[in-house]
């Protein structure tokens, strides 16, 4: 399935505006960042996982609460695990609990089928189109 993107005149000024809105967006994040870092210092000098709430009536106003939540990634390592799989047993530690084996796709590999087989394992996956990433380059020596 793909998008259809509406056909419309592209002019300097569309490039233009857009790189311009880019660049305001990467400004914007910047300093949101910024900000948000030293209002979560202010509000939340020892911050937990999960989710911080702290209520200043002064600041916020009466009624009012800040809340930060904060989350983790906790990414297995396949090499460390498997290193570890005998220690692990060993203090009878179920790894099948632990940890979701989830397929993912070899996109590699999956590129080798034929249009057939393509078709068929196709309907194995969801395949969702994602938004194009545009940018504006100097031209390089390969480009020539």
């Amino acid at each position: 399935m793909t998008t259809q993107i509406p056909q419309s005149t592209v002019t300097v000024q569309t490039l233009a505006e857009w790189f311009n809105a880019k660049k305001e967006l990467a400004a914007l994040k910047s300093k949101e960042a910024l900000l948000r870092s030293t209002i979560v210092k202010h509000f939340f000098p020892s911050l937990v996982e999960g989710t911080n709430k702290q209520f200043d009536a002064g600041l916020l106003g009466e009624g009012y609460r800040i809340v930060a939540k904060v989350p983790y990634t906790r990414e297995v390592d396949p090499g460390i695990l498997e290193a570890l799989m005998p220690q692990l047993r060993e203090k009878g530690i179920n790894v099948n609990k632990l940890i979701r084996w989830k397929p993912e796709l070899e996109l590699k590999e999956y590129r080798k089928l034929t249009e057939e087989e393509c078709k068929l394992f196709d309907q194995c996956l969801t395949i969702k189109e994602g938004s194009p990433q545009v940018a504006i380059e100097p031209k390089t020596s390969r480009d020539e």
